[in-house]
């Protein structure tokens, strides 16, 4: 094909571009009817007198309340009402497809999340440290150092980057925003590449210049990666020849004879074959493994193409040039016109095809497969399968440049044909201005693009929460220690016991102060006859001495005997029952004092028990409340894993912001927070959750809160008019009532449920509210399955960035060209394209 025929495709295929993105609107655009639920929010009301018309003031249809039966009836305990509220849309794309719940001790973890977080920003820094290659081509090109087709394409790639500014949408989440184009700002060593130490030391202005890639490539949308990358991808390889001009004739018995040029320590040595082989193995068998990955694909994309020109007249036959291009034009012009998703699949896949399919069989690269790398990738043999061996790979990955094997992470073998390009041709190629690509169909320059347009930039900032089967699963009681620590168990078992204990002692206090009250008389009889014992002896001496003093002599000593023979003849006795006495008085006045004193301890435990059992019901009526995660996204649907070549389990983090559920918003800012408020609510707004909706009004157990999602993923657009709201004691069907009202009612198919499950949650359970004789409360509507939703990824920057990030690869496919001196195209070959 002749070089001019190049430019008029690159022309048209333009041309058909840029009517994609205005398709894609109107389309989106038909749908109508104003059915759908756009959004939601949450109004506080100390009843719906007071809610309702807030909701209206503010732009809001109100729905039902949420908290409606299930307030407190204990004294003092303040109750409101959640009054649901919505807004209208009549573009399903714009619709809420699923709404879930998450509760203030349910299954969900901010760390974790900011661990995933942190696990990409390494794999990420990991990446950016291995494309420091291009990086440093694309510099050294851009200022001069290289070939002067690199020069060019270098320039190309920076005008095109400029296209784009690091900095905004939705300024709250930035960090390290620079505000420059990304042309100029990467013409700088990166944060990454100079160090984080280095980085901080830097002023505000030098800051200014040094992007930090790792935020751009973790913060952009895909598409946009992509188009960094590719440009970049644009402007490698400083050499003055192309990588497919070096791969010319290029053996592996080539490659050990010259593998100086390719190991350079091995100039001098007379290096074995085996042993030079490993050596080139150290430089390029990783590089050659993603090569041998693409065979396949690329077998089956030249057989598509083959196929498809076939079915479709399209091949360039007797045509000449400006003949060719408008068939092709006209073509697909129609085709976009009768089928728009053929178009799209169809369109980019012919467009990138055609540009390299017949350099293919002019590159000399011979084999047992047969002499070009057309041979290589669609040998005559067709059962024949050239990915399975990478060494067959290796002159490729030791033909690209440094810059280019540091890109072929992202980049298919068909990219790498758009790559090659030889000074001769950049310089005569009649490339278009990028200024011209950026305009619209009046020539007005279209505005610089966010890098982060589309992207919702919330999800890499902290308060996003993530939650998994096991999360919920634990929080749903599986861990049954947790429970009685967290419920209120051990409370419940430290008062009942103390209280009990209590009582026991206050038994048994009592009992022994009876049994020493009662004992002690007997005591105190025995040492009464002591006493007795000694009156008697003090009368027998005081008549003893009165006879004296009165009487004769002996008569009085002969009296005094007797009596006194009579007291010495019972005092063995006495003087036994005396030990008695006295131990048992001792004995009783010690039990007596225990049992005070158990009576005392048992009084405390009680007093105790009751203070426990207070301050459990203080606690269980003013909770003190936790941070309510902004958005919360399932574990299962940003992480996969993956098996590499060594059977290795490999983890896979893709941050696709449509799966993410954002909290549903109320009025708990602008109306002020209750009275009666429970702890923790007031830290809100510090938190960043401060209009994050409680359905149980701040008044509950635990918050309750709602999120949101608009993917297809997830379901289908909410019809506006759907919703009902099912309680128990509305069921007149016999048995449990809250299982009757957990049942879909007629014409519903979707539910509020919670995380990971797709059950209607009982949003009036006791776990979440103070009353334990609710009947059941649940919400349901219908999704509009046959609906038209376009794909979420739809914002008028997003489609910019979608649209040029496809644009790059016409550009890079256009600018491939032929280069001189190839092997002449052998007859049987079909007719060129």
């Amino acid at each position: 094909m002749k070089r001019s025929v190049f430019t008029k495709l690159l022309s048209c295929f333009l041309a058909i571009l840029m009517i994609v993105p205005a398709a894609a609107t109107v389309y989106a655009a038909e749908a109508s009817g104003g059915k759908y639920v756009k959004d939601v929010f949450i109004a506080y009301g100390e009843d719906k007198a007071t809610a309702e018309p807030w909701l209206r003031d503010n732009g809001w249809e109100p729905i039902v309340d949420l908290n409606d039966g299930k307030n407190s009836d204990a004294p003092g305990i303040h109750n409101a009402v959640a009054v649901l509220g919505i807004k209208r849309t009549d573009d399903p794309k714009e619709a809420i497809t699923d709404m879930a719940t998450m509760y203030m001790k349910g299954g969900y973890s901010f760390d974790d999340y900011e661990s995933l977080v942190n696990e990409k920003k390494a794999d990420i820094t990991e990446f950016i440290n291995t494309f420091v290659p291009a990086l440093n081509e694309y510099r050294d090109n851009y200022n001069g150092k290289g070939s002067a087709g690199g020069q060019k394409r270098a320039q190309m790639a920076h005008d095109l980057l400029n296209k784009f500014f690091d900095g905004d949408p939705n300024g709250e989440y930035a960090i390290n925003d620079t505000g420059k184009p990304l042309g100029d700002l990467l013409l700088n060593k990166t944060k990454t590449e100079i160090g984080d130490d280095a980085y901080e030391a830097l002023s505000a202005e030098q800051k200014l210049n040094t992007a930090d890639l790792q935020q751009i490539i973790l913060e952009s949308s895909g598409p946009a990666v992509l188009m960094i990358e590719q440009t970049l991808a644009l402007a490698t390889d400083t050499a003055e020849t192309s990588w497919l001009e070096r791969v010319e004739g290029l053996t592996g018995e080539a490659l050990l004879e010259n593998i100086a040029d390719y190991a350079p320590e091995a100039a001098g040595q007379d290096l074995a074959p085996s042993a030079a082989m490993s050596l080139l193995a150290s430089y390029f068998e990783d590089y050659s493994k993603i090569l041998a990955g693409e065979w396949l694909n690329m077998h089956e994309e030249l057989l598509w193409y083959e196929e498809y020109c076939d079915e479709n007249g399209l091949w360039k036959g007797d045509d000449d040039d400006d003949a060719y291009a408008s068939r092709v034009e006209a073509y697909f012009t129609t085709l976009n016109e009768e089928s728009p998703d053929r178009f799209r699949n169809e369109f980019n896949r012919f467009s990138d095809t055609l540009l390299y399919y017949q350099t293919l069989k002019t590159v000399s690269y011979p084999g047992e497969w047969g002499y070009t790398l057309y041979d290589f990738f669609c040998p005559e043999d067709e059962n024949a399968y050239y990915g399975a061996d990478y060494d067959y790979f290796a002159p490729i990955a030791a033909s690209l440049s440094a810059g280019q094997r540091a890109a072929l992470k992202f980049l298919n073998i068909s990219t790498l044909f758009k790559l090659a390009l030889d000074s001769d041709s950049v310089m005569k190629a009649q490339l278009p201005k990028v200024d011209e690509l950026f305009s619209d169909k009046d020539g007005k320059a279209l505005e610089s693009i966010s890098i982060y347009s589309g992207i919702n930039r919330a999800i890499f900032r902290r308060g996003v929460a993530l939650t998994s089967n096991t999360l919920m699963q634990k929080a749903m009681g599986n861990d049954p220690y947790e429970d009685i620590l967290e419920e209120g168990g051990l409370i419940d078992i430290l008062a009942y016991s103390s209280f009990g204990a209590g009582a026991l002692s206050m038994i048994a206090g009592a009992a022994m102060s009876v049994y020493s009250s009662n004992n002690f008389l007997s005591a105190v009889y025995t040492l009464n006859d002591v006493l007795n014992v000694k009156d008697q002896a003090q009368r027998v001496f005081e008549e003893a001495v009165s006879t004296i003093e009165n009487s004769d002599w002996a008569e009085s000593v002969q009296t005094a005997k007797s009596q006194i023979k009579n007291i010495v003849d019972k005092w063995p006795g006495i003087e036994k029952n005396v030990t008695s006495a006295n131990k048992a008085v001792n004995n009783l006045s010690r039990i007596g004092t225990a049992g005070r004193w158990l009576m005392g301890i048992g009084g405390v435990l009680m007093l105790l028990a009751v203070a426990l059992k207070a301050a459990q019901l203080y606690q269980f009526y003013h909770r003190t409340f936790t941070q309510i995660p902004i958005m919360i996204v399932d574990e299962a649907d940003i992480v996969s894993y993956t098996t590499n070549d060594d059977g290795e389990k490999v983890k896979q983090i893709t941050f696709d912001q449509f799966v993410y559920y954002d909290v549903v918003k109320c009025n708990r800012q602008q109306i002020g927070i209750h009275t009666n408020a429970q702890k923790g609510v007031s830290d809100y707004a510090s938190w960043g959750c401060g209009d994050a909706a409680d359905i149980n009004a701040d008044v509950g157990k635990q918050w309750l809160a709602i999120y949101t999602n608009r993917s297809t993923k997830k379901g289908s657009p909410i019809l506006a008019d759907s919703f009902v709201l099912r309680t128990g004691k509305e069921e007149v069907e016999k048995g449990n009532k809250a299982t009757e009202a957990a049942k879909m009612p007629s014409g519903c198919n979707g539910c509020l449920h919670m995380f990971t499950s797709e059950a209607p949650v009982r949003i009036d359970h006791e776990k979440f509210c103070y009353r334990s004789d609710n009947n059941g409360m649940f919400l349901y509507w219908q999704g509009d399955t046959a609906a038209f939703t376009a794909s979420s990824f739809g914002t008028g920057g997003t489609i910019a960035v979608s649209a040029f990030g496809g644009l790059i690869v016409g550009i890079l496919g256009a600018t491939l060209v032929l280069l001189p001196k190839r092997k002449k195209e052998q007859e049987s070959t079909p007719a060129e394209a």
